[in-house]
């Protein structure tokens, strides 16, 4: 699959939509693929991404969205007008674009805040509820952290098992947070349930992106001691060949810190090294900060 694809794959992914089927051809490709609206309902649409292409392509691929109830988009150049919306590729990353607001991320007491969420408390001059805001404030700390796109990948597919979040570019990182008073243990179904979210993405994704390199989770702390949760990371790779990385609210806003006193160094960084340690801390960060930046990359 083409690097144009795959970008078109990630930026997909990265706003709310599932692939259901691809199909590839030398002349062009076919995508379907839905999202979930806030009521549940299923958004479906078949994408045929094409130069030219022939009334051959044109007419069973109309066919193909007829018999999926699915909304049909070209994307490419159609040298004639065809009965359905056609996009340029620019023209369609515009479309699913938009502002992105990571205010939060300079808030001085972010590490606080996190700390809060993470313990599942509302901080003072925050309305909601606490893991709504824990998911939300933790998938704009990593988009800010690694200088890549994420996405609160369960918030828009409520009624299926999907983690809560995504960060991809080479390799994709899932991850899940947990609010909760008295800190989060790591439980045997707690690895059987991340172990399928990882294997569904694989089954979906993986000739696209790649196998899932890390699933992270962040919570206000863990009860458990460092070799429990090497044996429960253990069993996860065991599962799905997956990494495990844990990182405490508190920990993940003194990150965010460090990052912000060098935000042009974020996508020069080892993010795939760092989520390979089974506990993240700022210590790591800022050892990796101070390599890169006696390497000499600015």
């Amino acid at each position: 699959m083409g690097d144009e694809i795959r970008r078109l794959v990630r930026t997909l992914l990265l706003n709310g939509f599932s692939i259901t089927s691809a199909q590839r051809s030398s002349a062009a490709e076919v995508l379907e693929v839905q999202r979930t609206d806030d009521l549940g309902a299923q958004v479906r649409y078949v994408l045929l991404i094409a130069t030219h292409p022939q009334e051959s392509i044109t007419v069973p691929f109309l066919k193909r969205a007829e018999e999926r109830v699915a909304t049909p988009i070209g994307i490419g150049e159609f040298a004639q007008a065809p009965p359905f919306t056609v996009f340029s590729l620019a023209e369609f990353y515009r479309v699913l674009g938009g502002a992105i607001d990571e205010t939060v991320v300079y808030e001085d007491d972010l590490p606080a805040l996190l700390d809060e969420l993470g313990h599942n408390r509302v901080p003072p001059g925050l309305t909601g509820k606490a893991d709504d805001l824990l998911e939300d404030i933790v998938k704009q700390c990593f988009q800010f952290s690694t200088g890549r796109r994420s996405r609160r990948y369960g918030k828009d597919r409520l009624f299926e098992p999907v983690p809560d979040g995504i960060v991809l570019d080479e390799d994709a990182v899932l991850y899940d947070t947990k609010a909760y008073a008295a800190g989060f243990s790591i439980e045997a179904d707690d690895v059987k349930r991340f172990a399928g979210y990882v294997d569904d993405f694989n089954t979906r994704y993986r000739n696209e992106l790649g196998s899932v390199h890390s699933f992270v989770l962040v919570t206000g702390h863990f009860t458990q001691d460092a070799s429990a949760l090497e044996s429960r990371r253990s069993e996860l790779y065991s599962r799905c060949h997956t990494q495990l990385t844990c990182v405490s609210g508190m920990a993940l806003g003194e990150i965010v810190r460090l990052v912000r006193a060098a935000p042009g160094l974020r996508r020069a960084l080892d993010w795939k090294r760092l989520f390979s340690a089974l506990i993240l801390t700022p210590e790591l960060v800022d050892g990796e900060i101070k390599r890169v930046q006696k390497d000499g990359v600015k």
